[in-house]
């Protein structure tokens, strides 16, 4: 356990891995983050979506959810756009910092924030827009949202990727079979 109580939130390592150095783990969450926030993600949700105003909602949220992982380093529950801190908020180790130097540092990272949030509203906005003017929009249809059946089971991982998967899909075909003899039966 780590003694840092200022490390226990949402974003920092504070309890040993058996395998994984504290180092490696960081990593994994911040890779994790990475590889569900890409443009090409969030375009396909975007196409999944049925409504308009819900797409809207998605891009808010993609926005503050990616955006405050990338460019603030906290988690989205915990950031603010404007934050408020106080000069003489320090930990009894540090000096306090000059007036001067503190206001100039904090409009520094105020105005970087702002502009990168500015930047990634931008990018997902042309993603955005370029999902809305699809022509045939209300037609998408990917792997995640056909529904299944047994001749496309061969072409999705998850139903081989262990025994324990496998016996599940079997288990489901089983309960299938049951319900159409007791179907027919009446």
């Amino acid at each position: 356990m780590d003694p840092d109580l200022n490390k226990y939130d949402l974003e920092h390592v504070c309890t040993g891995h058996p395998i994984m150095s504290t180092q490696q783990w960081q990593n994994i969450y911040h890779q994790a983050w990475n590889a569900f926030y890409t443009p090409e993600h969030f375009e396909t949700i975007l196409r999944r979506t049925a409504s308009r105003a819900r797409r809207r909602a998605i891009l808010k949220a993609i926005v503050w959810f990616y955006g405050f992982h990338r460019i603030e380093q906290v988690h989205p529950l915990q950031g603010g756009l404007l934050r408020r801190k106080y000069r003489l908020d320090r930990r009894p180790s540090l000096p306090v910092e000059s007036p001067v130097i503190f206001h100039l540092r904090f409009a520094w990272q105020l105005l970087r924030k702002l502009a990168g949030y500015l930047a990634l509203a931008r990018k997902f906005k042309a993603i955005h827009s370029r999902v809305e003017n699809y022509p045939m929009l209300d037609q998408y249809m990917d792997l995640a949202m056909t529904p299944a059946a047994e001749e496309n089971e061969a072409e999705i991982e998850m139903y081989h990727a262990s025994d324990a998967a496998i016996a599940a899909v079997e288990k489901v075909r089983q309960r299938q079979t049951r319900r159409i003899v007791s179907t027919a039966a009446e």
